[in-house]
C-alpha cells in the first residue's frame, strides 16, 4: 500500500487523534495532555514536530471528481 507501507485509515484515524493535542487558534502544543497521555520519549518526539508560525484560514485542497463511473481525488487552485 504506497511507498510508505502505510494503511489510509489508520494514518487518518492518527491525523484526527493528534488535532487534540493542538490549542485551537493558538497554534501551540496542549503540553499538559502531551505530557499526561505519552512517554517522555513520545512527548519529545511531538514536540519537536514545527508548528505554523502564522495563522491562516484552512483551505480545501483536495476535491472529488466524477470520471464516468470512477471517483477521483484531485487538487484545487484555491
Amino acid at each position: 500500500m504506497g511507498c510508505c507501507n502505510t494503511h489510509p485509515s489508520n494514518t487518518w484515524k492518527s491525523i484526527w487523534a493528534g488535532k487534540g493535542l493542538l490549542l485551537g487558534e493558538n497554534k501551540r502544543w496542549k503540553m499538559q495532555v502531551i505530557t499526561n497521555k505519552f512517554t517522555i520519549d513520545e512527548a519529545t518526539k511531538i514536540l519537536c514536530i514545527p508548528l505554523a508560525q502564522t495563522l491562516e484560514d484552512d483551505m480545501l485542497a483536495w476535491r472529488r471528481k466524477l470520471l464516468g463511473s470512477t471517483w477521483l481525488e484531485v487538487v484545487t487552485n484555491s
